[in-house]
């Protein structure tokens, strides 16, 4: 059943690649889940107007869709709570911001791909 009124958020995976620490000049994949906002059409157009008009870095585009995550661990193993200073650090992390844009972007793709066809 489709509801007009979509929950205030969703969870999404955020998969990237990192440098391998153990094997030099390879990667080794990652992935955590965001817990997005759940943006209107015309949040979304006015976000990337805003990202358009302001040159919005990748980092800064996070802050307005991301409102939690999880599956992020500290290097003892310990996960990580969300704040927006665990945030802030998080993306300032290489390769993080750019993956979570991404995955928010094909996030808004839905499943037309998929439904009915197959």
């Amino acid at each position: 059943m489709f509801k007009l009124a979509p929950p205030a958020t969703y969870w999404w995976p955020v998969r990237f690649c990192v440098p391998s620490d153990e094997k030099p000049g390879t990667f080794d994949a990652a992935e955590f889940d965001v817990l997005f906002k759940h943006l209107t059409n015309s949040q979304n157009d006015a976000l990337l107007a805003d990202v358009h008009k302001n040159r919005l870095p990748d980092r800064e585009v996070v802050r307005h869709i991301v409102v939690g995550f999880r599956g992020v661990h500290e290097t003892d193993g310990a996960p990580v709570v969300f704040s927006q200073a665990t945030l802030d650090k998080l993306t300032d992390t290489p390769c993080v911001d750019e993956a979570i844009v991404r995955a928010y972007f094909a996030s808004r793709k839905g499943s037309s791909e998929i439904v009915g066809r197959g």
